[in-house]
């Protein structure tokens, strides 16, 4: 009887003990959350989470394929080593992938003014700016109105302004066009990365920007893409009306940002989340080894057994004598 008694105190006492401690750490954890220290206990756990099932876990279901156009060495070169992207050149790019008809596609080129010293020129001899123009409607050479989501990857800039608080918008003289078309979005490449190991490890979904004054919010290319993904492109409108909550009133002015949910289709997005809720966290379904595109996953699209990554150099596209079939496009996901 006795000894019951006395398990059962040192039991309790074990259990109290325990709780105190782990009061402790926690509020340790909670004073300090934001040191660098911390950080770096829930990044080496995240990424050994992520090693650990490399090879793993399977793709899901419905992962979209995506299709890499890529102006590599050898077309670089054959375009003649030009300190820019000649604008004829992305205009056969992009009427291509117009003609193929992708779910979206994502234009990681600059187009800011900086790119020529006669840009309006350059662009309407191209034919770029009438491409753009007309690229929801049908013509001779396209069957059918595209329907493709064009995120165009723009280029930001610090102020020179010492009072101001966000960053500027490089201007495009695309930017006509593209305000004129809903299929078509000025999107951010910003992430956060981490200072100790300049490691990429946590999303920025969209920048505030100040451009003579006026204030505007700059969706990411993920942001977009997720929006796109889930809920269709007749509901983006429910994405840029969650930002406009985020336009900067005054650009001299730098507030704290509240907190916000976004549901798009069967998925729930924080607009302004802590370090845990911006954290990228992928699945690598294959090997270590496998770093040719043709050796990673490959996925059901449409029925058939594809790639999960295909690519294409751009000058199969631009320069090539037989003509590509455009309809390997077909509602993948198109990075140029």
């Amino acid at each position: 009887m006795f000894l019951t008694k006395l398990r059962a105190k040192l039991s309790i006492k074990r259990v109290l003990t325990n709780i105190v401690i782990g009061m402790m750490i926690a509020v340790v954890i909670h004073i300090w959350h934001n040191s660098a220290i911390i950080s770096r206990i829930e990044n080496s756990a995240m990424d050994f989470m992520i090693q650990w099932t490399q090879g793993i876990i399977s793709s899901e279901d419905q992962t979209i394929p995506f299709v890499f156009i890529d102006i590599d060495e050898a077309t670089y070169r054959n375009w003649g080593e030009p300190a820019t992207t000649p604008k004829d050149k992305l205009t056969d790019i992009l009427r291509f992938v117009r003609s193929g008809s992708p779910l979206l596609a994502v234009v990681d080129i600059d187009t800011s003014e900086r790119e020529a010293s006669d840009i309006g020129e350059t662009l309407e001899v191209s034919g770029l700016m009438d491409l753009l123009s007309n690229w929801s409607d049908a013509n001779q050479e396209d069957s059918s109105p595209a329907e493709t989501s064009v995120l165009f990857v723009r280029g930001f800039r610090a102020s020179l302004n010492s009072e101001a608080k966000h960053m500027e918008l490089r201007k495009s003289p695309l930017d006509p066009v593209l305000a004129e078309n809903d299929y078509f979005h000025s999107t951010s490449p910003l992430f956060e990365r981490s200072l100790y190991d300049h490691t990429i490890r946590h999303w920025r979904l969209f920048e505030r920007t100040c451009n003579d004054g006026i204030g505007n919010v700059i969706p990411s290319v993920q942001l977009v893409a997720t929006a796109r993904i889930y809920a269709g492109n007749n509901n983006l409108s429910t994405l840029y009306n969650a930002l406009n909550q985020y336009r900067p009133d005054d650009c001299a002015t730098r507030k704290e940002l509240p907190g916000r949910s976004l549901v798009l289709g069967n998925q729930q997005l924080n607009l302004v989340g802590d370090r845990i809720n911006d954290r990228i966290i992928y699945k690598i379904p294959w090997a270590n080894g496998a770093v040719d595109p043709s050796q990673v996953d490959s996925v059901t699209h449409q029925g058939q057994e594809v790639s999960l990554v295909t690519h294409l150099s751009a000058g199969v596209i631009t320069d090539s004598d037989s003509k590509l079939d455009p309809s390997l496009l077909k509602d993948r996901i198109v990075v140029i």
